[in-house]
């Protein structure tokens, strides 16, 4: 069996020609042939997380196309699971604070999977029935994600600045600062970052606060869970680098082409690589469950450069997936 994960592009490609009363039967015939070519359909959150965005106006260009896009993947998924069960991928922070602080984001996990039954309502609905979209805030899922998206925007930025002090500081070239251990601590940072803040908010971590110098008189006491504060961190990074190094090679990537364009590639084009970024901590060994997959994108040149997949076999655009589908 080949598992299969659609990026939000190749979700719309997915459906795009299909009619809305085509759907379920669209969707019954994918899944049957699906079945035929061993092929097991694989929904990321994220990826309905920003369908969903196109969701909460019904004027947005890309409204019917990602209704389209969620009912008939949450129904393809429906038909292969013969119990009816959705599977839900785990996103990258509740994949860190699993495997890397050894807990759980409950409010995360409730969050994502608030989005999954939103998803699997509309597999069931009408493109006039759109259930609620507020996430478990009280925000809107756009909100959420354009908090998420300017965030990353400046993040990066940022980090791409820190690179090339580094690089200057040690005397390296700017690719050559990237391949060290500190400048990939530095790129992991946000990720790690994010999710200590998440089980700090839940009372699971200390607040990072107490470890900081500007908020906290100096002592002897103080320095020292400052240090053991930063070690713990440095540890954290580390082990994000080991589990996820096409994840990795993909944040280089994106601050190798901010630091190509003179910092002058746009906010537009950078939000959409937070969400590529996210799902390429599933590409790890390239295999899901210990079966292979293959990921279906509209970046497959930009995945190809990074390195994040070691055989172009892997990644393909939608139109190589569905000629191998179609064979």
């Amino acid at each position: 069996m080949t598992n299969i994960i659609f990026d939000t592009n190749a979700a719309r490609d997915f459906v795009a020609g299909v009619q809305l009363e085509e759907l379920e039967e669209y969707a019954r015939d994918m899944a049957g042939l699906f079945e035929d070519s061993e092929i097991k359909l694989n929904v990321s959150p994220v990826v309905i997380q920003e369908l969903l965005y196109h969701l909460v106006d019904s004027d947005d260009r890309d409204f019917s196309v990602s209704f389209k896009a969620i009912k008939a993947m949450m129904l393809v998924q429906e038909h292969q699971r013969k119990d009816g069960v959705h599977e839900m991928m785990s996103p990258a922070e509740l994949l860190i604070a699993h495997e890397i602080y050894h807990m759980r984001s409950e409010s995360r996990e409730l969050m994502y999977s608030q989005l999954m039954s939103i998803a699997n309502t509309i597999a069931h609905g009408g493109i006039e029935d759109i259930p609620d979209l507020h996430t478990i805030d009280g925000g809107t899922v756009k909100t959420y994600v354009d908090d998420i998206e300017n965030g990353f925007v400046e993040q990066i930025r940022e980090v791409c600045k820190s690179m090339v002090i580094l690089a200057q500081h040690n005397n390296l070239t700017f690719e050559e600062e990237l391949q060290t251990p500190e400048a990939e601590s530095v790129l992991v940072t946000y990720f790690s970052r994010t999710t200590y803040n998440l089980l700090m908010n839940e009372g699971k971590l200390p607040d990072y606060h107490q470890f900081l110098p500007n908020f906290v008189p100096y002592s002897p006491e103080a320095e020292r869970k400052m240090r053991e504060f930063h070690r713990f961190m440095d540890e954290s990074n580390k082990e994000i680098i080991r589990r996820y190094p096409a994840f990795l090679k993909l944040v280089k990537e994106v601050v190798r082409r901010i630091h190509q364009s003179g910092n002058q590639i746009s906010d537009d084009k950078l939000k959409n690589y937070i969400w590529d970024i996210s799902l390429m901590f599933h590409v790890n060994d390239h295999t899901v469950n210990q079966q292979p997959f293959r990921f279906v994108t509209s970046d497959k040149t930009m995945l190809l450069a990074s390195g994040a997949f070691h055989d172009s076999q892997n990644v393909m655009n939608y139109a190589e997936f569905k000629n191998w589908i179609l064979g």
